[in-house]
């Protein structure tokens, strides 16, 4: 911990720095792409995770019956989309997370979470590409879609859209307060002044903490999430009761930004687990796999639906899959901020 603290402090100039720049940036965006679809962008300020991806596929679902078709975006994080070119000439790489030969191909050319979103989402066109804005263009030039959302764009200025979400951890929204490279913040929360919803994830902020994002983002809606237990399944893709893992001894595996939210979700459904960590986005081995299985002996493997998506096909054991869906307190307001945002002139 001292390390940390000592490291931070030495990187403190940097952070200023990149606090100066990431201000600047934004003050100075001007969106260059345009497209003829709604646009809603989910981001947050702090490196690591928040639920940006559930909350996609919540607004999809939530936006489906409203606005039309949903198109989404993701950044294909770790992934080779194929090469493109837009009109104007700029290179770009996109590519749509279905209609891949096998379940590998489509995590090299799109990325787990792509993948993830794709299986939640059966009626939206999913799309996976970089620079998100270019991305998105293809999308709507491509597909007969009437709303765009695009994950984690809370900081990609290129897109123009139309209301941007941003979530933030409940207990510590700003973490240590810190920008990158001496901290987590991406750019200083002052930033969030240009949010239209704020969503607290991740726990109950403080009443101080609710006060304080008010005083930067009065305008926004505020609302609190939470990750529910959407259902269990098995490695073939059949059901599980989530009563089957009550008392049961379990090895969790998980490579998330937040690792202690999957692991909060098997303590709540009784599981007595250890758990293996990898990094976020981990593209799981041969080896792994075998040190996975041989470390469970007899214990139920259990996993989480992104990591489900490296293991389908390929894994030399039996496990289950814990698939988990965002929840709103106010549903109803957000829908309504979204619906009214859509009749607003561009």
């Amino acid at each position: 911990m001292v390390a940390k603290a000592v490291g931070a402090q030495v990187l403190r100039p940097l952070g200023a720095v990149t606090r100066v720049v990431a201000a600047r940036r934004r003050r100075r965006a001007r969106p260059r792409v345009r497209v003829a679809a709604r646009v809603v962008s989910v981001g947050n300020l702090v490196v690591g995770g928040t639920g940006k991806t559930p909350m996609v596929a919540c607004l999809a679902n939530m936006l489906a019956p409203h606005l039309g078709r949903v198109g989404v975006v993701t950044g294909a994080y770790g992934a080779r989309p194929h090469r493109r070119r837009a009109e104007g000439g700029a290179r770009f790489r996109a590519d749509l997370a279905r209609g891949h030969a096998t379940a590998q191909d489509a995590i090299d050319r799109v990325g787990d979470e792509a993948v993830m979103l794709a299986d939640a989402l059966p009626e939206a066109i999913v799309v996976a590409g970089r620079p998100k804005s270019l991305a998105a263009q293809w999308l709507v030039h491509r597909s007969d879609v009437d709303c765009v959302i695009v994950d984690d764009a809370f900081q990609h200025h290129a897109l123009a859209r139309d209301i941007d979400i941003v979530l933030l951890h409940g207990p510590r929204p700003f973490a240590s307060g810190r920008v990158l490279p001496a901290g987590r913040l991406r750019e200083g929360p002052a930033a969030l002044r240009h949010a239209d919803i704020v969503v607290f994830t991740g726990g109950e902020p403080s009443a101080a903490t609710r006060v304080a994002v008010r005083s930067l983002s009065p305008d926004a809606l505020t609302l609190t999430g939470r990750h529910a237990v959407a259902g269990l399944r098995d490695e073939t893709g059949s059901p599980v009761e989530p009563s089957a893992l009550n008392g049961v001894e379990a090895l969790g595996v998980c490579g998330l930004g937040s690792p202690a939210s999957f692991e909060r979700t098997l303590a709540e459904l009784g599981a007595r687990a250890e758990f293996m960590r990898y990094t976020d986005h981990h593209a799981y081995s041969d080896d792994d796999l075998r040190r996975i299985h041989e470390r469970a002996s007899a214990r139920a493997i259990v996993t989480t639906a992104k990591d489900a998506t490296k293991w389908h096909g390929r894994a030399p054991f039996r496990y289950v899959v814990v698939d988990v869906e965002m929840q709103v307190d106010d549903a109803d307001a957000l829908l309504a901020r979204l619906v009214d945002s859509s009749a607003d002139p561009d």
